[in-house]
């Protein structure tokens, strides 16, 4: 049996000897469970994390806007779907957590459930925007403030980036110079 099995275990044999409710007993062994009484099931918490400056979710039809903590009966599989919507200036990269590696870049994101607790983890670029035409303040943060030179654009970037150009006519002076990393 896993840990959490011995534990829920151990729960059940508290309420049947010692009295008490699962719902009261259940969350102070197992923080991650509780007991749903109107369904009278058990019920496994499963969050996903992220940054609610660089995007909200939206989980079936319920949009979060901060990390979301969705509580699913265990031992019953459940279908999601899981949509990233990035906030201006940031694009979605992948998924991190108990999604198939195949998936791991899908937005949106169908993933079955299948009652074990999992939490998944969201990565993100911040974009950086570059416009032969562009006439704003030259800070690559959107269109209309867009680099104008591609070389600025890569010299910006910092951790996990994205470079967008739009099409144009682009003059190089030197060879582009891109650090790996």
């Amino acid at each position: 049996l896993s840990d959490e099995e011995l534990a829920y275990n151990a729960v059940l044999d508290r309420v049947r000897y010692l009295g008490g409710t699962l719902a009261e007993e259940l969350p102070k062994a197992l923080p991650s469970y509780r007991y749903n009484s109107e369904s009278d099931t058990i019920e496994c918490a499963h969050t996903i994390d992220f940054d609610a400056s660089k995007c909200s979710v939206t989980v079936d039809s319920t949009v979060y806007s901060e990390s979301a903590q969705l509580w699913l009966p265990i031992g019953i599989s459940t279908n999601l779907t899981i949509t990233v919507n990035p906030a201006p200036g940031y694009e979605f990269l992948r998924w991190e957590g108990k999604v198939p590696d195949e998936d791991k870049s899908k937005n949106p994101l169908e993933l079955r459930i299948d009652g074990s607790q999992h939490s998944l983890n969201i990565d993100f670029a911040k974009i950086k925007y570059v416009a032969s035409d562009a006439t704003g303040d030259n800070t690559g943060e959107d269109w209309a403030n867009a680099y104008t030179n591609i070389q600025d654009a890569i010299d910006a970037v910092d951790g996990e980036s994205v470079v967008k150009i739009k099409s144009g006519t682009y003059f190089l002076t030197n060879q582009l110079n891109i650090a790996s990393g």
